[in-house]
Protein backbone atom coordinates (compact mmCIF):
# COMPACT_ATOMS: atom_id res chain seq x y z
CA UNK A 1 0.00 0.00 0.00
CA UNK A 2 1.46 3.06 -1.05
CA UNK A 3 2.18 5.74 1.63
CA UNK A 4 0.11 9.24 1.60
CA UNK A 5 1.55 12.48 2.46
CA UNK A 6 -1.17 14.83 4.30
CA UNK A 7 -0.97 18.39 4.80
CA UNK A 8 -1.02 20.02 8.18
CA UNK A 9 -4.51 21.72 6.57
CA UNK A 10 -6.29 18.47 6.39
CA UNK A 11 -4.86 16.65 9.82
CA UNK A 12 -6.13 20.01 11.88
CA UNK A 13 -9.67 19.27 9.94
CA UNK A 14 -10.02 15.39 10.31
CA UNK A 15 -8.52 15.95 14.14
CA UNK A 16 -11.08 18.72 15.05
CA UNK A 17 -13.72 16.40 13.86
CA UNK A 18 -12.68 14.08 15.87
CA UNK A 19 -12.58 16.44 19.02
CA UNK A 20 -16.33 17.49 17.60
CA UNK A 21 -17.40 14.26 18.87
CA UNK A 22 -17.54 12.37 15.43
CA UNK A 23 -16.99 8.89 15.97
CA UNK A 24 -13.69 7.78 15.23
CA UNK A 25 -13.51 5.09 13.98
CA UNK A 26 -16.43 6.89 11.02
CA UNK A 27 -13.55 9.38 10.37
CA UNK A 28 -10.91 7.17 10.01
CA UNK A 29 -12.85 5.04 7.40
CA UNK A 30 -13.76 8.09 5.73
CA UNK A 31 -10.31 9.11 5.27
CA UNK A 32 -8.32 5.90 5.64
CA UNK A 33 -6.31 6.36 8.06
CA UNK A 34 -5.39 3.89 10.92
CA UNK A 35 -7.24 4.93 14.53
CA UNK A 36 -3.15 4.72 16.24
CA UNK A 37 -2.51 7.69 13.22
CA UNK A 38 -5.77 9.62 14.03
CA UNK A 39 -4.47 9.65 17.68
CA UNK A 40 -0.98 10.93 16.98
CA UNK A 41 -2.26 13.35 15.25
CA UNK A 42 -4.31 14.54 17.92
CA UNK A 43 -1.48 14.55 20.89
CA UNK A 44 0.52 16.36 17.98
CA UNK A 45 -2.31 19.03 17.82
CA UNK A 46 -3.41 18.94 21.33
CA UNK A 47 0.22 19.73 22.56
CA UNK A 48 1.31 22.37 20.09
CA UNK A 49 -1.93 24.58 19.22
CA UNK A 50 -0.35 27.24 22.45
CA UNK A 51 1.87 27.72 19.64
CA UNK A 52 -1.19 29.26 17.52
CA UNK A 53 -1.13 32.57 20.22
CA UNK A 54 2.52 32.51 20.10
CA UNK A 55 2.83 32.90 16.59
CA UNK A 56 0.54 35.82 16.58
CA UNK A 57 2.26 37.85 19.60
CA UNK A 58 5.50 37.72 17.89
CA UNK A 59 4.29 38.52 14.52
CA UNK A 60 3.25 41.60 16.45
CA UNK A 61 6.04 42.16 17.79
CA UNK A 62 8.00 42.08 14.71
CA UNK A 63 5.81 44.79 13.02
CA UNK A 64 6.15 46.91 16.43
CA UNK A 65 9.83 47.20 15.55
CA UNK A 66 9.65 47.27 11.54
CA UNK A 67 6.65 49.77 12.09
CA UNK A 68 8.98 51.64 14.67
CA UNK A 69 12.34 51.53 12.10
CA UNK A 70 10.09 52.84 8.97
CA UNK A 71 8.61 56.21 11.03
CA UNK A 72 12.44 56.25 11.50
CA UNK A 73 13.24 56.36 8.51
CA UNK A 74 10.26 58.48 7.45
CA UNK A 75 11.25 61.12 9.98
CA UNK A 76 14.49 61.55 8.73
CA UNK A 77 13.56 61.57 4.91
CA UNK A 78 11.44 64.32 6.08
CA UNK A 79 14.21 66.10 7.67
CA UNK A 80 16.32 65.82 4.69
CA UNK A 81 13.67 67.11 2.31
CA UNK A 82 13.42 70.25 4.73
CA UNK A 83 16.67 71.11 4.69
CA UNK A 84 17.05 70.58 0.60
CA UNK A 85 14.33 73.29 0.26
CA UNK A 86 15.66 75.29 2.70
CA UNK A 87 19.01 75.36 0.15
CA UNK A 88 16.86 75.66 -2.67
CA UNK A 89 15.45 78.81 -1.32
CA UNK A 90 18.79 80.46 0.53
CA UNK A 91 20.43 80.04 -3.12
CA UNK A 92 17.50 81.76 -4.74
CA UNK A 93 17.32 84.46 -1.79
CA UNK A 94 21.07 84.50 -2.40
CA UNK A 95 20.63 85.30 -6.28
CA UNK A 96 18.10 87.61 -5.79
CA UNK A 97 19.79 89.76 -3.10
CA UNK A 98 22.95 89.62 -5.98
CA UNK A 99 20.99 90.45 -8.70
CA UNK A 100 19.25 93.54 -6.57
CA UNK A 101 22.63 94.59 -5.94
CA UNK A 102 23.66 94.48 -9.06
CA UNK A 103 20.86 96.57 -9.84
CA UNK A 104 21.98 98.99 -7.25
CA UNK A 105 25.57 99.56 -8.52
CA UNK A 106 23.77 100.29 -11.87
CA UNK A 107 21.68 102.67 -10.84
CA UNK A 108 24.51 104.96 -9.74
Amino acid sequence: MKKRKWDSKTKASIVLQGLQSRPISDICTDYGIKQAQYYRWRRQFLSNMYLTFEANNKRAVILTYENIRLKKIIGELTSELKKASLARENIHLKRTIGNLAMELRKAK
